[in-house]
């Protein structure tokens, strides 16, 4: 396989237990030999992922939505010596599809919370440590909801 910048990269990958992010996760794990540190909230899906991909895949469980949650990780990070050289923000909520004033208060901001600000976060947090990498990059996945229009 010829190599090229993804080779032997050290990757973040938010909605790592499933969908997408499950996947992205294999494909990076078996094609370019990354190690993948997966986020999600469910642990038991993240373990699964790890017993499908092996010893390059590890994880950490929490809400990607929570600033604090990403000031931990960050120092968990730190702790451990780890230098990222990716991160992908793939974690994301597909709303209900309804009228926008019948839509409860609390799902709308708990969507823009995961959909938005979970990326402005992890890029607040994260980014020290990719300013550190010959090969940094961040990638922003969009949610299928950017496919569908939210009716007034």
């Amino acid at each position: 396989m010829k190599k090229n910048w993804l080779y032997e990269k050290t990757v973040i990958i938010t909605g790592a237990g499933s969908g997408f992010g499950k996947l992205l996760a294999k494909k990076l794990i078996t094609k370019y030999h990354c190690r993948v540190i997966g986020i999600g909230r469910t642990a038991q899906k993240l373990e699964k992922v790890r017993e499908e991909s092996g010893e390059k895949f590890s994880f950490c469980t929490f809400d990607v939505s929570i600033e604090q949650n990403w000031i931990d990780f960050a120092a968990y990070l730190t702790e451990n010596n780890i230098l990222p050289d990716i991160l992908i923000n793939n974690a994301g909520i597909l709303p209900h599809f309804e009228k926008f004033e019948l839509c409860r208060a609390g799902a709308v901001e708990n969507t823009i919370a995961t959909n938005f600000f979970a990326s402005v976060y992890s890029f607040r947090h994260i980014s020290p440590f990719l300013k550190k990498s010959d090969t940094p990059a961040v990638i922003n996945v969009s949610s299928s909801a950017a496919l569908a229009e939210v009716v007034y």
